[in-house]
C-alpha cells in the first residue's frame, strides 16, 4: 500500500510505516543528435516526461541532454529518446538540493 503526500512517500511494510523524502534528480544523458530537428525532438521528449521541471542541452557540441525533476524514470526516458531521436545513454544521475 502506497500513500502519496506532498514531497513525501509513505510505504507500509511488515514492520510498520517508513517515510521517504523525494529528492530531485539531475539526469545527464548522451544522445546521438545529428541536426537541430533532433535536438528539438529530444527536448520535447524530456519536457513531456512526468515530474520534469527543467530540460536543457549541455556539452561542447550540445550532445548531452540534462533533465531535472522528481520521480523521473531515467531508464524509461532513455528508451523514449532512443525511439524518437537516436541512440541515448545515461551518463550520470545525481541528487539536487531543491531548497
Amino acid at each position: 500500500v502506497e500513500m502519496k503526500r506532498e514531497k513525501q512517500k509513505i510505504l507500509k511494510t511488515s514492520f510498520g510505516f517508513k517515510r521517504f523524502h523525494k529528492m530531485a534528480k539531475k539526469i545527464l544523458m548522451s544522445v546521438n543528435m545529428r541536426c537541430q530537428k533532433c535536438r528539438s525532438a529530444a527536448l520535447k521528449v524530456g519536457a513531456k516526461t512526468t515530474g520534469v521541471t527543467f530540460v536543457g542541452l549541455e556539452g561542447e557540441e550540445k550532445d548531452k541532454v540534462v533533465v531535472i525533476g522528481e520521480g523521473v524514470d531515467a531508464a524509461g526516458l532513455v528508451l523514449r529518446l532512443r525511439k524518437k531521436v537516436g541512440f541515448a545513454d545515461i551518463v550520470s544521475v545525481t541528487d539536487v538540493d531543491t531548497s
